[in-house]
C-alpha cells in the first residue's frame, strides 16, 4: 500500500518500500499506540471497545509514552495502521505538537481480518499521496 500511494519510495531513496521490511529496516521504527502490551479481560486489546480515550490509564500511554515516542523522531513520516492507530496518533500528536502533515492519517490496517481495508485506501489514496508531498517538500527539503 506504502508503494500505492506513490512517492515514499523515491523520497528514501528505495526501489519499493517492501526493502524497509528487510535490508533498509534501519529506515523505519514499528510501533504500537500503547506501549506496553495491554490486554483486556485476558485479550489482546485492539484498540476498539472500549476505546483508548474512555480509560485513563490507556489516555495517559498515549499522551506521555506515544507523544514522547513521536517527539524522538522529528523527520519521521507517521503511519498509524488503523482507525485506533490513527486516533491515539492523533491524540499523541496533538499533545507533542507534531505537524500533522507528517501523518498518514486515514492508512488502513493492511491485516488481512481488515476485510474493507481496499475500499478505505482507494478513497484514501489522494490524501495520503498529498501527505506524502507535504512530508517530502517540508521535512526533506530543510
Amino acid at each position: 500500500m506504502l508503494d500505492g500511494i506513490g512517492g515514499v519510495n523515491s523520497a528514501l531513496g528505495l526501489e519499493a518500500t517492501d526493502t524497509m521490511f528487510g535490508e533498509d529496516r534501519k529506515l523505519i521504527d514499528g510501533t504500537s499506540a500503547l506501549l506496553p502490551a495491554v490486554l483486556i479481560n485476558g485479550k489482546n486489546y485492539t484498540g476498539h471497545r472500549p476505546t483508548f480515550d474512555r480509560v485513563p490509564i490507556l489516555t495517559d500511554l498515549v499522551d506521555h509514552v506515544l507523544a514522547a515516542n513521536l517527539r524522538m523522531v522529528p523527520d519521521a513520516l507517521i503511519v498509524p495502521l488503523g482507525i485506533a492507530a490513527n486516533a491515539a496518533v492523533a491524540r499523541a500528536a496533538d499533545v507533542a505538537e507534531i505537524d500533522p502533515t507528517r501523518i498518514l492519517t486515514d492508512f488502513p490496517h493492511p491485516s488481512g481480518a481488515n476485510g474493507t481495508r481496499v475500499q478505505q485506501f482507494a478513497a484514501a489514496r489522494r490524501r495520503l499521496r498529498s501527505r506524502v508531498r507535504r512530508w517530502e517538500a517540508t521535512v526533506l527539503t530543510a
